[in-house]
């Protein structure tokens, strides 16, 4: 049973598809970190597997998938709306992203500081929530929306509801407490160490990663004009006198 509820997960016998989609080529990414454990787990009860099936994606891959569609959000400037419902420029895929694969993008932009950002995938990430996806926990979402507003407010100073968005998350889930890697942040959010969170900025994020990533954005547009230089050819023979 366990395996059928996995194996049932955007399943689609099309390669193609798989590969020539963002978003679907970043679920089935995700599919092969996430759910592939647990399929092992289930069949090395019965089955002595090949080790081929045991070398497959690791987290740092699915990281770069992740990379992968905030630079498509950026460059072909995307609302997070978009992205999530399969909209890309003026095509619209069947495959939309599921609650959990909103969430996990905003924590990718989380911990690129890049707060506002992330704040519009967790409420696209709420949004599914609220229309029944059950693929992430609505208190998680909510945790990681304080957090990151709270974040916002100090790196661009402005009126955020941070403290709502607190109170919300203590009354609806009291019990509710973050992993271990985000129990720094929230002690960070609740006073506000607006000085912290600055430097880090700062000593992480420079003004070349800026520049980097404008000119990334005009060659994937096509934009750049590359320098041209003409070609050089030399003779290389390594010593030996037959060449």
């Amino acid at each position: 049973q366990k395996y059928d509820e996995l194996s049932n997960r955007r399943v689609d016998n099309t390669p193609q598809n798989h590969l020539g989609n963002p978003i679907t080529a970043f679920a089935l990414v995700k599919r092969l970190v996430r759910d592939w454990p647990l399929v092992l787990n289930l069949l090395v009860e019965n089955y002595v597997l090949p080790n081929h099936l045991m070398h497959l994606p690791r987290e740092k891959e699915l990281q770069s998938a992740l990379r992968g569609l905030a630079r498509l959000k950026d460059v072909y400037n995307l609302s997070a709306a978009q992205l999530a419902n399969g909209i890309i420029g003026d095509f619209q895929d069947k495959t939309i992203m599921t609650a959990s694969d909103c969430y996990d993008m905003g924590k990718y932009s989380y911990k690129q500081m890049d707060f506002h950002t992330s704040i519009s995938w967790f409420n696209e990430a709420t949004k599914k929530i609220q229309n029944g996806d059950k693929t992430i926990q609505q208190e998680k979402v909510l945790a990681h929306i304080f957090l990151a507003s709270k974040f916002a407010g100090c790196l661009v100073p402005r009126q955020t509801n941070s403290n709502q968005l607190l109170q919300q998350l203590l009354s609806e889930f009291p019990n509710f407490t973050l992993n271990h890697d985000f129990s720094h942040d929230y002690s960070e959010a609740l006073i506000k160490n607006c000085t912290s969170i600055r430097e880090m900025k700062k000593k992480h994020f420079s003004g070349d990663d800026e520049k980097y990533d404008m000119i990334y954005s005009k060659l994937c547009l096509g934009d750049f004009n590359t320098t041209t230089s003409r070609l050089r050819c030399y003779y290389v023979h390594y010593g030996n006198p037959r060449l």
